[in-house]
C-alpha cells in the first residue's frame, strides 16, 4: 500500500509537469488519502510537498504555503533535509511569484545549502521550478544585492532558514 501511495504521488507530479492539473490534483489527493489511512506521516509530508507544487504552479500561493508549511513541520520533527530542502524551494517559489525577491533568493540559497551538504540535486521536475522562480528572483536584483542575500541564505543554519520561510509575512 505505501508502495501504491508513493506511485500515485510520483504520477501527481508527472501528470503536473504535462499541465493537467485535474487529473494530477486527484492523483494527490488519492495518495494522500492512501497516506493517511496508512498512518505513514513522512508520506503524508511527501505528498503534502507535492501538493504544495501543483499549487503553487496554479497560482494558488495561499494554498500552496499551507502545503509546504504543514509538509515542513512534518520534515523537521523526521530531520529529513532532503524534503525540508523541497519545502523551502517551494516557499522560496512563493516568494519569487509575489514580488520578494529578497527573501526568495534567501530561502532560495538557504535550500541550495541544505542540498549541497547532502551532494543531492533534487528531483528534475521539481529542480525545474525552482530555477524558474529563482531566475525570476534574481532578474529583479542588481548582481551586488543578489550576491550579498544568496550569501546571506548559504550561511543560515537549517533552523533559522525553516524559522524564516515559516513566517507569517510569506503565507498571505
Amino acid at each position: 500500500q505505501r508502495g501504491i501511495g508513493e506511485a500515485l504521488g510520483v504520477l501527481g507530479l508527472l501528470t503536473a509537469s504535462q499541465d493537467d492539473y485535474g487529473a494530477a490534483g486527484n492523483l494527490i489527493e488519492e495518495a494522500k488519502a492512501v497516506m493517511k489511512r496508512l498512518g505513514y506521516r513522512r508520506g503524508v509530508g511527501k505528498v503534502l510537498g507535492a501538493h504544495g507544487d501543483l499549487a503553487l504552479e496554479q497560482r494558488d500561493y495561499e494554498l500552496a504555503y499551507a502545503l509546504y508549511e504543514e509538509a515542513l513541520t512534518i520534515f523537521v520533527d523526521f530531520d529529513d533535509k532532503w524534503w525540508i530542502a523541497w519545502c523551502l524551494e517551494g516557499i522560496g517559489g512563493i516568494s519569487a511569484a509575489q514580488d520578494q525577491p529578497v527573501r526568495a533568493v534567501r530561502i532560495f540559497a538557504a535550500a541550495k545549502a541544505v542540498r549541497d551538504a547532502m551532494d543531492t540535486p533534487g528531483m528534475a521536475g521539481h529542480r525545474a521550478i525552482y530555477e524558474r522562480h529563482l531566475a525570476t528572483a534574481r532578474a529583479q536584483l542588481d548582481e551586488t544585492t543578489f550576491e550579498a542575500v544568496w550569501s546571506e541564505g548559504r550561511h543560515m543554519d537549517l533552523e533559522a532558514a525553516v524559522s524564516y520561510a515559516m513566517e507569517e509575512e510569506a503565507g498571505g
